[in-house]
């Protein structure tokens, strides 16, 4: 064994020195050639192994690959154990590719897969009988390993379930093909397994995967397979190409772009799929068609919200193509109606989006009005407008005006946009939409009453545009006018497009986000503004089966001071009985324990956890309420178990800190905020001090993507060097600290910083 390790140490070294490998390179090639490997070992002067790498080196490179999905961390105590991703993998053999090393690409998937075959073999023998199966299994057993952290309590089935997606690929549909309910059956898994199990692979992609799921709904079987697997590399390229020439036709005018030859293009898609590479079977014809609309939808959204597209498209065309779609993009094709705004909305509907269907009748202006959508995507807006005055001089029309007015929105000057919608009103160019526009601009300027004589003459021009009377809620609010605003909520519930295609679960849900945006969050807690709370009653006065008004009702009456303990339990009830939800009994079990009711707090948050045992935050919940029961040691136990199902939660290993602290159990207290600081964000290094020390600096990521400094990392230094003075180690407690303050003045906290020398100076 030593010398088959010392002969593959060698190979590493004549490879890396011959390729003139980066360093990011060598250390991703080291984690693909030796499988896990600690940090300790890449920076270890003294044993220096193959590759070897400095700490400030390793530091800058191995950032940058966990960012791009190229390998994960995880903690083992207070060691950081790093290793290559499926991700890795495919970027690295790219790279070995290029470097002429396909043999030892080879030589070394091939060992690779003899070593699964005899790992899996017994498996084999007794659950799988065909050799499609097999080599659909083997892929993924290849790659779902079972040391992920986050599936530690599947190991024992993790194989079954495994197997589960290996059955329903669509290559094997539907001979083999099976639905949840009768493979847990058939292999006697548990429900809770098969769903946590798809929750963690295929909705949050914990290994980097990727996977399209195509849902056959009247056979209740779903069907997976893998975007960079070579079945999802043709399809992909598939979709790519038939994109690429539509976009190439319609570029140079051979085609005309509307709804029909939209759509064409996705049959053409199918088809080729299913007749031309006979990728998928027949009666998935209509399953495929609503996925590409699904991925449509979106990538859509996507688009609006300019997220990186290169992260989230399936295709490089893609979004060009949508970019087509934008005047014309309808929910489900809704009949074509002589004008019409849309609202596009996403699964939770947590933003809508309005489309204006407004087309130039103009043709001898469609060049112009190409070369104004590339100016504006380049955010060139001022010689954009310029040629737009230019055509509105000449050809006053809707679509002109239209186009001006949304680039004046995204230069966000307000008093311009309202000067063009007033000319545009005056030339009467549409019956409703510039009325509309005015509406808006005066609510979003807080002219209230103007704004409301506004959308009352869009609905006048226009009674059946059903987002006119959402805008008139919002105004009505505003003005306090509760009874009208309710009038108009009638209007729409009476013909909510959403409502009639038996959506229960979407009408309250939609609307109240559109109320909610017109609340501030300090609002929920001032318990004398009851508007929102009346208009959340009524809604579920009209719609009482739409469990997300609950949602919204108790996120409401949790933060109302003082808390009407009787209401909030009661809506709790309700909430559960219309949808099964284990955040709201733990939510009820936090509750019950604010109300120091912990008998009835525990009965509750064990039958959370009866429903699902993995979800680590009801550990926490339980390991709280058993704290204020003083039951210090089963307090442990509980937290212990929410630590075992998330492993890099810090709050559970500072809450275990506290627990410590309670018991007078120093030693386990100072190991327990170790292991918190070491879930804690990396340190970056600033600068040099003239003595030549490094200057730390503890950032992370905000929601916004801004760096900034995380202050509860801080606290846990000063609760570690209080933990050191009570074990009367003084000198290490100095210089955590001095480490501290260090920190909070380079970061300009000067607050943060007086503080800590404060309690240096007392010590």
């Amino acid at each position: 064994m030593g010398t088959e390790k010392k002969e593959k140490e060698k190979n590493f070294s004549n490879i890396v020195i011959e390729k003139d490998f980066s360093s990011r390179e060598k250390i991703l090639f080291a984690l693909y050639e030796f499988g896990r490997i600690k940090r300790k070992d890449f920076i270890d002067i003294e044993k220096r192994l193959p590759f070897y790498v400095t700490k400030n080196t390793f530091d800058r490179h191995i950032r940058k690959l966990i960012e791009k999905q190229l390998v994960i961390r995880k903690y083992e105590g207070p060691v950081h154990i790093y290793s290559i991703t499926d991700l890795g993998i495919m970027t690295l053999k790219r790279r070995l590719e290029k470097l002429n090393l396909d043999t030892y690409i080879m030589d070394m998937e091939k060992k690779r897969l003899i070593d699964l075959i005899e790992e899996k073999s017994e498996f084999i023998k007794k659950y799988i009988f065909d050799d499609d199966n097999i080599l659909k299994f083997l892929e993924l057993v290849n790659t779902i390993k079972s040391n992920n952290s986050k599936l530690s309590d599947l190991k024992p089935k993790l194989d079954f379930l495994i197997l589960y997606l290996a059955v329903n690929h669509p290559q094997l549909y539907p001979r083999y093909s099976v639905s949840e309910e009768d493979f847990i059956k058939k292999y006697n898994i548990k429900k809770w397994e098969l769903e946590y199990f798809l929750e963690k692979v295929i909705e949050e992609d914990i290994y980097h995967l990727y996977f399209f799921k195509i849902s056959v709904k009247e056979k209740g079987i779903n069907l997976f397979f893998m975007k960079n697997s070579q079945y999802g590399i043709i399809f992909e390229s598939t979709i790519n190409s038939h994109i690429k020439k539509f976009i190439y036709l319609d570029l140079l005018e051979k085609i005309q772009y509307n709804l029909e030859s939209h759509r064409q293009v996705y049959k053409q898609i199918v088809s080729s799929l299913i007749e031309g590479y006979n990728l998928f079977h027949e009666d998935l014809r209509d399953a495929l068609y609503h996925i590409l609309i699904k991925i449509e939808r979106k990538t859509m959204l996507d688009l609006i919200e300019k997220k990186n597209l290169s992260q989230i498209s399936f295709s490089k065309h893609f979004p060009i193509y949508l970019k087509l779609l934008v005047k014309l993009y309808r929910f489900e094709e809704r009949k074509k109606k002589e004008y019409d705004i849309v609202s596009i909305s996403g699964d939770d509907f947590f933003k809508n989006y309005i489309f204006l269907k407004i087309e130039n009748d103009n043709p001898k202006l469609n060049s112009v009005f190409k070369e104004i959508d590339k100016l504006r995507i380049n955010r060139n807006f001022a010689e954009a407008i310029e040629k737009l005055e230019k055509i509105i001089e000449k050809y006053p029309n809707t679509y002109a005006f239209n186009q001006y007015i949304e680039i004046l929105c995204l230069m966000k000057d307000d008093n311009a946009t309202l000067e063009k919608v007033e000319k545009a009103i005056d030339l009467n160019l549409h019956p409703s939409l510039f009325h509309f526009y005015k509406a808006e601009i005066l609510l979003n300027t807080r002219k209230y009453q103007k704004a409301l004589e506004a959308i009352e003459a869009a609905i006048c021009k226009n009674p059946n545009v059903l987002y006119f009377y959402v805008i008139k809620v919002l105004i009505l609010i505003s003005l306090n006018s509760i009874d009208e605003a309710k009038d108009s909520i009638g209007k729409v519930y009476e013909n909510d497009e959403f409502k009639l295609e038996k959506q229960n679960d979407v009408f309250g849900y939609a609307w109240l986000r559109f109320i909610e945006n017109y609340f501030p969050p300090e609002s929920k807690k001032n318990e004398k503004n009851s508007q929102m709370l009346i208009l959340i009653n009524y809604l579920i006065e009209i719609a009482p089966e739409d469990y997300k008004l609950y949602d919204q009702k108790i996120s409401i009456l949790q933060f109302w001071k003082p808390i009407i303990y009787e209401e909030l339990f009661k809506d709790i009830d309700i909430r559960i009985d219309l949808k099964e939800d284990v955040f709201y009994r733990n939510l009820k079990a936090s509750f019950l324990k604010k109300k120091k009711q912990y008998d009835e707090a525990l009965e509750t948050i064990d039958s959370a956890i009866e429903i699902k045992p993995n979800k680590s935050y009801l550990y926490h919940t339980k390991s709280k309420i058993l704290f204020k029961l003083e039951q210090f040691d089963e307090a442990l136990v509980e937290i212990d178990k929410a630590i075992l199902n998330d492993s890099e939660n810090r709050d559970y290993y500072r809450f275990k800190t506290l627990i410590y602290l309670k018991m007078n159990d120093y030693k386990n207290a100072l190991k327990s905020i170790d292991k918190t600081i070491e879930q804690e964000p990396d340190v970056y290094y600033i600068g040099v001090e003239e003595e030549g020390a490094e200057i730390p600096m503890v950032l992370y990521d905000d929601e916004f993507g801004e760096e900034v400094l995380d202050e509860s990392t801080l606290d846990d230094y000063l609760i570690k060097a209080d933990i050191l003075l009570r074990l009367e180690r003084k000198e290490e407690a100095l210089k955590v600290l001095e480490k501290v303050r260090k920190i909070a003045e380079n970061q300009n906290t000067l607050d943060y910083a007086k503080k800590v020398e404060n309690k240096i100076k007392n010590l």
